[in-house]
């Protein structure tokens, strides 16, 4: 081991990176049956480490051609957000005349990849409006603008929150204050309902 790749019994994140490579091309069925080799050159850490420097802090281990083994000039240190443009599934999204990936999408808006996939491709919404919609926010009050409290009653308007959860818990919400005894039963609240 090279000085300062094993502290503790704890190895460095770079040697970290040279050993899931090396797994990866053993045991992940995608890269068996795809071919993807590591070169002989990189079967020792000592020469990875002279080819790839130390990991930059934030950075994983990336090949730019994907159909392509390890080896120096196919490998680069990558953020996610790099490595999400470099996915043989990558999908390409048009909003507003402009064709990015989703992953550029989501830096340039702040909405979560998942969030505009399953936008556009389970919800069926335009491109448009799933890149520029914020994210939905639960209310704060009940329908009438009184606060809303997590379960029970509105103490104004007497309407039952968090229902599923609160069911068969009435006594619990009666403890902590939430539903005084004498506002009904949980039949009482299932009939209201």
């Amino acid at each position: 081991m090279i000085h300062g790749h094993a502290r503790r019994k704890r190895h460095s994140p770079t040697y970290k990176a040279w050993a899931g490579m090396h797994v990866r091309c053993r045991r992940h069925p995608h890269y068996v049956r795809g071919g993807v080799r590591v070169c002989a050159r990189w079967s020792s850490f000592q020469a990875f480490l002279a080819d790839m420097e130390e990991r930059p802090r934030g950075a994983t281990l990336d090949r730019k051609e994907n159909a392509l083994g390890y080896f120096p000039s196919n490998c680069r240190w990558a953020t996610w957000s790099q490595q999400a443009r470099n996915q043989t599934q990558r999908t390409p999204v048009t909003a507003f005349g402009e064709t990015l990936l989703l992953s550029e999408w989501s830096e340039r808006t702040g909405l979560s990849v998942g969030r505009i996939w399953a936008r556009i491709y389970i919800d069926r919404w335009p491109a448009e409006a799933a890149v520029t919609t914020p994210p939905h926010r639960a209310s704060t009050t009940c329908k009438k603008g009184h606060p809303k409290p997590h379960a029970g009653q509105c103490p104004e308007c007497k309407r039952v929150y968090n229902h599923a959860r609160y069911h068969g818990r009435l006594a619990q919400a009666q403890d902590r204050g939430l539903l005084l005894p004498d506002e009904g039963t949980s039949e009482d609240l299932e009939q209201e309902l």
